[in-house]
């Protein structure tokens, strides 16, 4: 369970002071203690109260006369340690003033206490957040690294297809450069059976043309003639 303080508290909130009196409270402080104080005058007519706080028969540690006021000491306390709260209506000569005020008192050894308590939980809580973030972490890292994994496969798939592609296209490559070389040996041999082609062509239009020249023999002695030329 959290660690509370056993606070001691006085109040007053309607406290009628008559015109000059004076109001004390005696309030025990077994050990040293923080005490907070405030008062407040209820008229909002400019009436003001005197106050004062301190131990027993000691100077006041602290003093105040005003409408309005609050402030914190620190108390030694012991054992007979007496507080005395005074509240004073000494500034009015005929009307009462009406004034609520608060006194409370907190061991210091308690306020340490909750204050370390306070400091342990909220170093719990920053442990408890930085094992989650921490959790949290671990899991990112643990995602990216199977991330990692599915694109190093990727990777290695990609790279094999990049392997395979360069390999068809080596290949491609090497059959063009073969059907290329294989159409430029068909282009000389087109080339060679045009150039036969037309030789044989003029020795026949040669042959035709010599025989359509030579003169056609009248007689059988112009043909045994004939027959007779070189």
């Amino acid at each position: 369970s959290a660690w509370r303080v056993e606070a001691q508290r006085w109040a007053a909130t309607a406290l009628s002071l008559a015109p000059g009196a004076t109001f004390e409270v005696p309030i025990f402080v077994p050990e040293p203690s923080r005490c907070r104080y405030s008062f407040t005058v209820a008229a909002a007519d400019g009436s003001v109260v005197g106050f004062s706080i301190g131990l027993l028969g000691m100077k006041p540690q602290a003093t105040a006369r005003a409408a309005q006021h609050d402030g914190e000491i620190e108390v030694p306390g012991g054992v007979g340690g007496m507080l005395v709260v005074t509240l004073d209506n000494n500034n009015s000569m005929f009307s009462n003033t009406v004034v609520a005020c608060e006194v409370v008192t907190e061991p210091l050894s308690q306020l340490a206490a909750v204050s370390r308590f306070r400091e342990r939980q909220l170093l719990r809580h920053n442990l408890f957040q930085a094992q989650e973030e921490l959790a949290a972490q671990d899991d990112a890292l643990a995602a990216i690294a199977a991330e990692e994994v599915v694109l190093q496969d990727e990777l290695e798939k990609a790279q094999a297809a990049v392997e395979a592609a360069a390999q068809r296209i080596a290949a491609n490559s090497a059959r063009g450069s073969a059907v290329e070389t294989r159409k430029c040996e068909l282009q000389d041999e087109v080339r060679a059976l045009q150039a036969g082609v037309g030789k044989m062509l003029w020795e026949v239009l040669r042959a035709s043309w010599r025989k359509a020249l030579k003169p056609q023999p009248h007689s059988k002695a112009d043909a045994k003639m004939a027959t007779h030329e070189p």
